[in-house]
């Protein structure tokens, strides 16, 4: 205990450590979109914010939509009527919370299907992959969602040891507030749930008993309501649905490739053989159906969501205790394995090696891939503000910027739309859908809300796109210009007079 104490200990420690500076660390258009909606939720009910900041709030939250339900926004606002003002740290604390959380149940699942030893290594993998430390700390749901599927995990394997209907129901309500939390993780959760009831079955014509049906109304019946109805009548998850899978990729090696990468800057090669031996060759039916099935729902997870989970890391969050709960029956196995050579010392401290060894190469796997310049986080909120004010902190803008120009719109107090990249050209091609012209596109933008302004300060990015450079350059005037970026005026539409940046500001 004085070990599990220390690991957790420490795992707090590396994850509080800076903290306090702006989420810039991970997946900034994640951790951004979350804390403009926060914002939102926080200033509706603050009297004491100035009326043009509380509609500028609410203008951007509204736009941000619906992809989940916003609890970890609620929860932040909550801490930030707690605390008096916005602190993004807030919620950030609660995420790496939440994910240690679910380590005390990773390691009680562990300690359920195998030895102690093996419930350390699989807790230590879990707190300490440097994936894992960054995603853990971020404001967004996917650390709740972790903590959501291995408190689900606990009670399947409680109901699978006493099966009953209670215990049913309470397995499923479990799994069920993990779906609703985000439902990436409802396969490898009903996977492992199917594996143990195969198990218990008799033989295989047996039918479907009351027990599985409890567990599934339990677990659907919240998430079904509210993803189906988002899908049916909402834009944002109606949208997100659709760019979730494209059959055409099952069949591109580019995207099996790409998902292999993915698993190796995330858990790293090492890990991930080491974790499919372990679940291949425990000895134990029980600990190798349940793992099997978690590794199985992944699988199938990947081929439903296949566009997000070759070109997304943080879709494979949900992957590293998998792995680690594998990486310990890894352990067990080896040690048994071992057992006629050397003393019990010795084969622990080979364990631990290997379990070492996993970590640094999953460590060296994820920063050669990751590895970046020092970034310059105070200037990025400089420029931001410094847009804010250019354009009047407005509500009508159009932005070819950085992160979608969720940054942006936190820090300069804005709301608009976000100018597609090239990445999202091509995703509009596999849809099948025609991709509009600079022109067609801005004249959308216009029809569906009015556009005031278009900020760039992506300029690379501009240059790539030949017609919108040669739309903006040519017809639209050029409001205010700094070397780090530039505001086009669109107040008068495109039949404007373009002008220097020194005869805009003399007006």
């Amino acid at each position: 205990m004085l070990l599990l104490g220390g690991l957790f200990a420490a795992a707090l420690a590396i994850r509080v450590a800076g903290i306090a500076q702006p989420p810039f660390d991970f997946h900034p258009t994640r951790q951004f979109r979350s804390a403009i909606i926060a914002r939102g939720f926080y200033f509706e009910t603050n009297e004491g914010i100035p009326t043009w900041r509380r509609e500028v709030a609410a203008v951007a939250g509204r736009q941000e939509g619906v992809l989940e339900p916003p609890i970890m926004e609620h929860l932040a606002a909550v801490l930030y009527r707690v605390a008096g003002e916005e602190h993004l740290w807030l919620p950030r604390l609660c995420a790496a919370a939440f994910w240690l959380i679910g380590g005390a149940a990773l390691h009680a699942i562990a300690r359920k299907l195998a030895s102690a030893n093996a419930a350390v290594v699989a807790v230590a993998f879990y707190l300490f992959l440097p994936f894992g430390v960054l995603a853990s700390r971020s404001f967004q749901p996917e650390p709740l969602m972790v903590m959501g599927l291995l408190l689900s995990l606990l009670t399947i394997l409680e109901d699978d040891a006493r099966p009953s209907p209670r215990s049913a129901m309470t397995a499923g309500s479990v799994a069920g507030i993990a779906f609703l939390i985000k439902p990436l993780c409802v396969f490898a959760t009903l996977a492992a749930f199917a594996g143990l009831a195969v198990r218990r079955r008799r033989h295989l014509r047996e039918p479907i008993g009351a027990h599985v049906v409890l567990y599934a109304l339990c677990g659907f019946g919240p998430t079904a309501a509210f993803y189906g109805y988002g899908v049916l009548f909402g834009d944002s998850l109606r949208t997100q649905a659709q760019e979730s899978f494209f059959p055409s990729l099952l069949l591109s090696a580019y995207f099996w490739r790409s998902w292999l990468e993915q698993i190796g800057s995330v858990v790293g090669y090492t890990a991930f053989a080491a974790g499919a031996a372990g679940t291949v060759l425990c000895a134990d039916g029980r600990a190798r159906a349940f793992t099997g099935g978690l590794w199985l729902g992944y699988g199938v997870f990947g081929l439903v969501f296949n566009y997000h989970v070759h070109s997304h890391d943080y879709y494979q969050l949900q992957f590293i205790p998998i792995v680690a709960l594998s990486l310990g029956l890894a352990t067990d196995v080896a040690i048994a394995a071992l057992s006629g050579w050397g003393r019990q010392w010795l084969r622990r401290v080979l364990a631990w090696a290997a379990l070492c060894l996993a970590c640094a190469l999953g460590a060296v796997s994820y920063f050669t891939q990751h590895a970046r310049e020092e970034f310059d986080w105070a200037k990025e909120i400089r420029v931001a503000r410094q847009i804010g004010q250019a354009v009047g902190h407005s509500m009508r803008t159009v932005m070819l910027v950085p992160w979608y120009g969720k940054p942006l719109q936190y820090y300069g107090e804005l709301s608009g739309w976000w100018w597609p990249r090239g990445g999202d050209f091509n995703l509009e091609a596999m849809q099948g859908g025609r991709v509009l012209s600079a022109e067609e596109r801005l004249r959308a933008f216009e029809a569906g809300g009015g556009v005031d302004y278009f900020i760039v300060s992506d300029r690379n990015e501009l240059e790539r796109q030949e017609d919108l450079r040669r739309l903006l350059g040519s017809s639209v005037r050029v409001l205010t210009e700094t070397p780090d970026f530039v505001v086009f005026d669109l107040r008068n539409g495109f039949d404007g007079r373009r002008s220097s940046a020194a005869d805009a500001q003399g007006r």
